[in-house]
């Protein structure tokens, strides 16, 4: 319901919001176990994205925003990156670098 209402509030697409925390995940710093790894792998595949575009929201739309957490010492964000943090800066990636299905799967630049 939180993510529906943040969606919604900022014009973003429900499905890649879903994405975006579901990959989001993979940046935390605390252990997964492997039924949870498992639910965030249906998670993503039941997404209607292909897996080129899947990769794409990944590397250029996900990483970006979450992959400095990785760097915090001692440690980063372990709970959950915030709808309120995490679809802004996840959508400004996103349209500063869109999906094209004839285009590379990897980002063309980063947004700041």
């Amino acid at each position: 319901m939180v993510w529906e209402k943040e969606a919604a509030h900022y014009g973003a697409d429900l499905d890649r919001v879903q994405g975006w925390d579901a990959f989001s995940e993979l940046y935390l710093d605390s252990y997964r176990t492997e039924p949870e790894l498992e639910h965030l792998g249906e998670l993503i595949a039941d997404s209607p994205f292909s897996n080129e575009e899947l990769e794409h929201i990944l590397l250029c739309e996900v990483a970006p925003v979450c992959a400095p957490n990785l760097l915090c010492w001692p440690g980063g964000e372990w709970a959950l990156f915030p709808p309120d943090e995490l679809i802004p800066n996840c959508l400004k990636h996103q349209l500063s670098n869109p999906w094209q299905v004839t285009g590379s799967p990897y980002c063309r630049s980063s947004a700041r």
